[in-house]
């Protein structure tokens, strides 16, 4: 399970909140939504009991997050299967 911590429009931004929450292994990751490029912050992988503290923490301290099933590319939505075609993870909001 990952924290997808949130996208952005903008690399500095998404940046910006991958270094606050350096801890947390935390990547940026480029992804197609609706034509547009965004870039997402992911952090982990955990597993679910560990998923489900930090987004509590996260969102008691005003970071909205949500934690979503991935592949290991941290972008694709299990089940990440060859013949799947990709899908990409939402987000509470989008900044």
């Amino acid at each position: 399970h990952y924290l997808v911590i949130g996208r952005y429009r903008a690399l500095e931004e998404a940046e910006k909140v991958c270094t606050r929450h350096a801890a947390l292994q935390t990547k940026v990751r480029m992804v197609l939504h609706d034509g547009t490029l965004l870039y997402q912050v992911t952090a982990g992988p955990f597993d679910r009991p560990a998923a489900n503290e930090l987004e509590a923490k996260l969102d008691k301290a005003g970071q909205k997050t949500r934690v979503a099933l991935l592949c290991a590319d941290g972008v694709t939505p299990a089940l990440c299967h060859a013949d799947a075609p990709p899908k990409l993870a939402l987000t509470p909001s989008e900044n």
